[in-house]
């Protein structure tokens, strides 16, 4: 069991904690259960680690080596952070203030260019930005710790004092001239402010190494220090200035199916996208975020890392349930790994700009590091794949189109360990009526039309190409007989009937039935967990069935204190597969 520490905090006299401040979350885990996991975390209903007001000062870099492009990167990332309205709504609980920063030994070095105002609708927002836009560089040398203290200065006399204090520096430099910046941190802290970060901007030989060693040693408060190589990276990164901790749910490293541990194998080379499941630590709260994701393999950072997200404008909406939003693509932070990552065995780390936290929950694993370790195992044969479009006369359907023969193919890719995926579009005409066949095995019979023709297909393409191609028939509509299967595999081919995939896009048992039939064609049975049991075959609690050789599967476990279903092997009717 594990506690997170409570903070405590002693303040000068005369300032009034905020919320955010005042209350610190002791947040306990229980005991493993038996899969393994570690059972969800439980925040006491009363924690909030959210403040009611934030008076924030941003402190932009006006020195000498700040260049027209990093000037207007400050500028409108500036800009387009206040746009957004989850990370500054419009209600009065946040302050702007700004700074600009640079020291040329007049009275016009560091100086107040925008007055603490608060957020309290778009016109005032609008006139924030306008102001930060009119905004003239100063243009001398780099004084960092200056800055700090005029800040400081700044909220001592005009900040709130129910409020937190943090301010949010953005520079392309370490410091040259000027209050050395131990100094101008000790000063923050000695007068209340709650947390100081740095935004550095990426220039020439000022990169990250070199931005973490200038500042790393004088952030404080839960502030970072964040590296943006873009306007729209500036822009994301800026909600770690007003953002507490986020707690990273799960990472989630997935080819087309996975679960949240990532039990499912992964196969070198193929397309593999990285889903961070980010949730807040107070109960109803919501942020926006954004992130990156760095590579390692043996220690060594991977080329291309870190990586940006793929979701629109890069930013996440949280809440304080990630887990349960995992059917909504953009509720995580998605990454696209480059194909020279997937091989053997690399670390992944999320990074977030207000920090991350990684309690350990029955959602995830983790590395010290706040991320996972996976492996790519060597690619597996290619797929060459048939998809034919049977059709017959009197069809009451509309027949298979290649959209169908493109969306059903790419399931398949996406689920089965291969290297590579070829598909060919073939037609197949079979008599009607062909389902009323009934042989003296009814749930063959009734497809054996069918499939025989498939395979004459597949004998006659095979011998011709000298391919080993697999033929799935795409049958239109649904089975006439209410009650049959939806679908067959015999050989090297399988058929199933569209409508039942096509009415399923978006969730359901039967929308993978094309890439279900096809693991039948790969040697694969119905896993069941059995309670009747004939001679040849043995039958589950849903009605599934499969050889009686076949392996048991329980698909139901106690997770916790409740009983859950779980991922089947294939076939487990009651879970979504």
């Amino acid at each position: 069991m594990g506690l997170r520490p409570t903070t405590t905090t002693t303040l000068p006299a005369g300032r009034v904690q905020s919320r955010r401040r005042r209350v610190a979350a002791t947040i306990a885990l229980t005991g493993l259960v038996s899969a393994g996991l570690a059972a969800a975390a439980v925040v006491p209903a009363n924690a909030d680690l959210y403040s009611d007001k934030l008076d924030l000062v941003f402190l932009m870099d006006g020195s000498g080596s700040i260049d027209s492009a990093d000037w207007a990167m400050q500028k409108q990332g500036y800009i387009e952070a206040l746009d957004d309205l989850t990370t500054f709504p419009r209600d009065g609980s946040i302050s702007i203030s700004l700074v600009q920063w640079s020291y040329d030994g007049t009275a016009s070095s560091t100086r107040v260019e925008i007055q603490p105002t608060l957020l309290t609708s778009e016109t005032v927002v609008e006139n924030v930005s306008n102001s930060i836009d009119n905004i003239a560089q100063i243009g001398y040398s780099t004084n960092p710790g200056d800055a700090i203290i005029r800040a400081t200065d700044l909220l001592k006399n005009q900040g709130r004092p129910d409020a937190d204090w943090s301010l949010c520096m953005s520079t392309d430099g370490a410091i040259n001239s000027g209050v050395d910046m131990a100094s101008a941190g000790s000063y923050a802290q000695n007068n209340s402010v709650d947390r100081y970060g740095v935004l550095a901007i990426e220039d020439g030989f000022f990169d990250e190494a070199y931005a973490h060693a200038a500042y790393d040693q004088y952030v404080f408060g839960g502030g970072q220090v964040t590296v943006a190589r873009s306007t729209a990276e500036f822009a994301t990164l800026i909600s770690g200035c007003v953002n507490p901790k986020l707690d990273l749910d799960a990472v989630e490293v997935t080819q087309g199916v996975q679960t949240l541990l990532n039990e499912v194998d992964l196969v070198e080379g193929r397309d593999t996208i990285v889903r961070a499941y980010v949730r807040t630590y107070g109960v109803g709260d919501t942020a926006r975020t954004s992130g990156r994701l760095r590579g390692y393999r043996d220690g060594v950072e991977l080329p291309d890392s870190p990586l940006a997200p793929l979701n629109p404008d890069q930013t996440i909406y949280v809440t304080d349930d990630a887990v349960s939003r995992r059917s909504d693509r953009d509720a995580t932070l998605n990454f696209r790994l480059p194909e020279a990552w997937t091989t053997g065995e690399i670390e992944l780390r999320v990074e977030m700009g207000g920090g991350t936290g990684c309690d350990l929950t029955e959602s995830g694993r983790w590395t010290i590091n706040c991320g996972t370790v996976v492996s790519f195992n060597e690619s597996r044969p290619d797929l060459n794949l048939g998809m034919v479009g049977v059709y017959w006369d009197n069809m009451s359907a509309s027949p298979a189109s290649y959209t169908d023969a493109v969306i059903q193919s790419q399931r398949s890719e996406a689920m089965f360990p291969i290297a590579d995926f070829n598909m060919a579009p073939f037609e197949l005409e079979v008599d009607d009526g062909w389902w009323e066949d009934t042989t003296w095995f009814p749930e063959v019979g009734e497809y054996i039309n069918v499939l025989s023709g498939l395979e004459a297909l597949t004998f006659f393409y095979n011998t011709a190409t000298r391919d080993d191609a697999v033929m799935q028939g795409m049958l239109p509509g649904t089975h006439p007989n209410a009650g049959a299967a939806s679908g067959m595999a015999m050989g090297n081919t399988s058929a199933a009937w569209l409508d039942y995939a096509r009415g399923n896009l978006d969730g359901g048992g039967l929308r993978n039935v094309f890439p279900h039939e096809l693991g039948h064609n790969f040697g694969l049975w119905h896993a069941v967990d059995s309670h009747n049991n004939g001679w040849f075959t043995k039958s589950g609690y849903c009605g599934e069935y499969a050889p009686k050789w076949a392996e048991d599967h329980t698909p139901f476990q106690m997770i916790g204190d409740d009983m859950r279903p779980v991922l089947g092997l294939i076939g487990v009717c009651c879970t979504d597969r």
